[in-house]
């Protein structure tokens, strides 16, 4: 089945000439660059060999390049074109940039924060129509990202060094780089909504005038509200450090 799979996405991205375990090493250095062969390879969770591999087709083509690092030893590999990702603030509808690294000072500047509106610029134009948008004689366009539910997430926009418009290959990376970001975003809102919850939970128990226990498996005690340990003193328990 996994081969299968692999044969099916190497033939859909056959039109740029490079294999999905390229494609998706490309959409990495996109969200991530640029950044160092050894910390992309962790990220990733390849071997330094792998890496180097997959990373040839991409240098010799053009996609990706390797610039230098903070020493003259050390190298980061950074991708030809330059991407911007903003997430949608639901509450007050602005688009803030979120990673960027390699755009110039004056870009991340007007994308920092902008209004979902249709003349605010390319990221809000695509967000507003929900679908992918550039501007004739640019070498930008932006594609916007959508959640499980298709509620909008956020945009991924691009900046190539040379206006032209975007092949068959370009669209197929940044679907797949989109698609990260979207994973991404989601499950870091996922974690965020959770950690608000506990947090809740939390203060909610702190002022209970009960007493609440929450033990491990092994019976320890992993939580206790304060009326708990005013209850009991806590000396014949064992789990909480200062209990």
């Amino acid at each position: 089945l996994s081969r299968a799979v692999t044969r099916h996405y190497d033939a859909y991205f056959a039109a740029s000439g490079l294999k999905i375990t390229q494609y998706s090493l490309l959409s990495h250095v996109v969200l991530l660059g640029p950044i160092r062969p050894s910390e992309l390879a962790q990220r990733m969770g390849l071997e330094a060999s792998t890496l180097t591999r997959n990373l040839q087709p991409l240098l010799a083509q053009g996609w990706v390049r390797l610039g230098p690092g903070e020493d003259a030893r050390s190298r980061r590999v950074e991708a030809a074109a330059k991407a911007a990702v903003t997430v949608l603030d639901p509450e007050t509808r602005m688009l803030r940039l979120v990673s960027g690294p390699s755009l110039p000072d004056e870009l991340r500047a007007a994308l920092a924060e902008v209004p979902v509106e249709v003349d605010a610029g390319l990221s809000a134009a695509a967000a507003v129509r929900r679908e992918r948008g550039g501007v004739a004689g640019l070498a930008s366009w932006t594609t916007p990202l959508f959640a499980t539910d298709g509620a909008l997430l956020g945009t991924l926009e691009v900046h190539y060094p040379v206006a032209r418009a975007p092949d068959a290959g370009d669209l197929r990376v940044v679907e797949l780089a989109g698609h990260l970001a979207e994973i991404a975003i989601e499950r870091a809102r996922s974690e965020e909504a959770l950690a608000r919850s506990n947090r809740l939970l939390e203060q909610v128990l702190d002022h209970l005038p009960v007493g609440v226990w929450v033990l491990d498996r092994n019976g320890l005690i992993r939580f206790a509200n304060p009326a708990s340990r005013t209850m009991w003193g806590g000396a014949r328990f064992v789990g909480l450090d200062d209990f």
